[in-house]
């Protein structure tokens, strides 16, 4: 086989085959890419959501010192209500 006879098949046959096996990879690998985006921000907007549906410890124990106050003053005035009473 001559140098030209082989670079007449490369041209022919082998250069359009590579050429349309990397266009084949290239959609390929923007498709993965595109997959891999969808996900990161399926992901972001599942955590953005939890952030919102679950409290912070300060939120829960700001709640439980209010929760607390109001039980006391209400313990009060059911101990003066009682106190009068007798």
């Amino acid at each position: 086989m001559t140098a030209q006879a082989f670079m007449d098949f490369f041209s022919i046959f082998l250069w359009p085959l590579a050429l349309a096996y990397v266009a084949y990879l290239h959609r390929e690998l923007s498709a993965v890419a595109k997959r891999i985006e969808k996900v990161h921000d399926e992901h972001h907007a599942h955590v953005a959501q939890a952030n919102k549906d679950f409290a912070t410890r300060e939120v829960v124990s700001a709640l439980e010192n209010k929760l607390t106050t109001v039980l006391n003053r209400i313990d009060d005035k059911v101990t003066r209500i009682l106190e009068e009473r007798k």
